[in-house]
This record gives C-alpha cells, sequence and structure tokens, in this order.
C-alpha cells in the first residue's frame, strides 16, 4: 500500500507537489502536516550542478513517517508505486544501526541498502 492510500480521503491534491496545509498547487510552505503519522517537506527543488550539462531540475518531496524518512523525486520513482507517488530512497534506523535504502532500478521491486554505520562520528579516527 502506497502512503496515498494510508491518507484520509480529502487530504491530498491529484499530484504529490502540491501544498497539503492550504491545498493551492506550488505552494510555499516548506513543512505541512497531512496526518497526525506524516509530515512533508514540500517546495524543495534540486538543480543540476555540472556546467557541462544542460539545466535541469526536479522537485523534491520529503517524508517522516517516524520510522523512515522517504524522499521523492518528481519524475522518479520505485516498481510497486503509482507514477507520481513511489519514493525512491529511504533512511531509517534497523536494529540499532543507520542504513540507507535506494530504489536504483524502477524495474525491479528489490531496493539496495547501505549500512551507515562507518560513518558514524563515534567511529573517527584521530589524525
Amino acid at each position: 500500500m502506497t502512503d496515498s492510500e494510508k491518507l484520509p480521503k480529502g487530504t491530498r491534491h491529484s499530484t504529490i507537489w502540491d501544498c497539503k496545509q492550504c491545498k493551492e498547487p506550488e505552494c510555499d510552505v516548506r513543512s505541512c502536516l497531512i496526518t497526525d503519522s506524516i509530515q512533508v517537506h514540500a517546495g524543495l527543488r534540486i538543480q543540476e550542478q555540472s556546467p557541462d550539462h544542460p539545466k535541469k531540475s526536479a522537485k523534491v518531496e520529503v517524508l517522516n513517517n517516524s520510522s523512515t524518512l522517504w524522499i521523492r523525486v518528481e519524475g522518479y520513482g520505485d516498481k510497486v508505486s503509482q507514477d507520481g507517488s513511489g519514493a525512491i530512497i529511504g533512511v531509517e534506523l534497523w536494529e540499532g544501526q543507520l542504513r540507507v535504502l535506494a530504489y536504483s532500478d524502477i524495474n525491479d521491486e528489490d531496493c539496495q541498502t547501505l549500512n551507515m554505520e562507518k560513518s558514524n562520528e563515534n567511529n573517527r579516527i584521530p589524525d
């Protein structure tokens, strides 16, 4: 079941990029609460960084359901979600360890899991 299927009827627009609080398309509100358990940060955008590549940008939505932080990027998705509603990156704590989940292939139901514990600041070796 996708996040949009779990939400009460009437709390979402037809696209994920519309404001969930004021119900206006392309609202500049940075944080909108749509349920008691899911917080959405809308109005974010990433842009092409390479000067050798044509300019491109994409809207980004970050969802937090208290167990996993999910990132949606306009035009990208995962195999089991409908177009426009899939989150391709997740960050979560699992069995006491921080990990990143990445759906790098829209035709593959499985995600890649990256354990982030070696990047824990407690593991830093002094110079």
